[in-house]
């Protein structure tokens, strides 16, 4: 089964902001994958993919880590 959550983080304004929050998630215990939808000056969305669910908490430090501010989290999807 995997499980997908996206989050809406602001702050995000180029290739080497989605590079800093790609880089972090990624060394992150059981993120399998990290999808961004940049969208500049606004909320870009932040998918992170894996086999189990992962901490919700684990994942707002790691891009908060990485400089930029979880606002909300969008969906939580498990197929």
């Amino acid at each position: 089964m995997n499980h997908e959550v996206s989050y809406a983080v602001s702050g995000l304004s180029c290739s080497s902001c989605v590079d800093a929050i790609t880089k972090k998630l990624t060394a992150s215990q059981g993120v399998e994958g990290v999808r961004i939808e940049l969208v500049s000056g606004g909320l870009s969305t932040v998918a992170v993919s894996s086999v189990r669910p992962i901490d919700d908490e684990q994942i707002r430090e790691a891009i908060d880590d990485a400089g930029f501010d979880v606002v909300d989290v969008q969906t939580a999807v498990s197929s």
